[in-house]
């Protein structure tokens, strides 16, 4: 099973990408999970997918939204997420919900996911030129999982940093490919063994296997 946690569309600042499209894009990857994790937006995306038919509030893709853009078999789960600026790094939250917050302490987000039974994953920790995490934060701060591979890092050597502290630390490493237009989305992704998976607490417990892609470093 392909996911990819972290990619923003038009309701992000830096993309202008719509919704429906990232959508299409994902099925025709044969993508079954996905956050859309616009920057600080308490997952505005999802919202609007709601409201436009293309998912029921559960996430799950509508069949009939799906048939009309043929895709008449396509099963697919989308998690309301969003990309928290901390005070330091980028911290991806999947499956709760935070009131935009910029510049909020790394591990009271953290709290506040897990409070509402989210995921709280650390997006590009040692990215300095997007951000990232103090030396401290990276060691001690309750991650459920670490971005191992990002598609927009700067430089390979900040995702090797990434996959070594995830090793270090016995976490989950996810792959993602941070798109923020439809072309960029599907040069990472992540794989589980599970051929199906909704439940959003079982995600990270089964073996990942992390599929790196093409890296595209982002001009900033």
């Amino acid at each position: 099973m392909k996911f990819d946690l972290h990619m923003h569309s038009r309701f992000s600042p830096d993309s202008n990408t719509c919704p429906k499209d990232i959508v299409e894009r994902v099925l025709k990857l044969g993508y079954s999970v996905i956050a859309i994790t616009d920057h600080d937006s308490n997952a505005e995306a999802f919202d609007w997918l709601v409201r436009e038919k293309v998912i029921a509030p559960s996430g799950l893709l509508s069949v009939e939204w799906a048939k009309q853009r043929g895709f008449p078999n396509a099963v697919l789960r989308i998690i309301p997420g969003q990309e928290i600026s901390t005070a330091t790094g980028h911290l991806l939250c999947i499956g709760a919900r935070l009131k935009p917050s910029w510049g909020i302490d790394a591990s009271t987000a953290v709290e506040m996911i897990h409070d509402q039974g989210g995921l709280a994953i650390a997006a590009h920790p040692f990215d300095h030129r997007r951000a990232a995490y103090s030396e401290e934060e990276v060691e001690s701060v309750r991650f459920d999982a670490i971005e191992v591979f990002n598609g927009g890092a700067t430089n390979q050597q900040v995702n090797e940093l990434a996959l070594a502290l995830a090793a270090r630390r016995g976490l989950p490493g996810v792959a993602n490919s941070d798109g923020h237009t439809v072309n960029q989305i599907g040069r990472a992704h992540s794989e589980t063994e599970a051929s199906q998976l909704w439940d959003l607490a079982r995600l990270l417990e089964n073996s990942i296997v992390t599929h790196t892609g093409k890296l595209e470093p982002r001009v900033v």
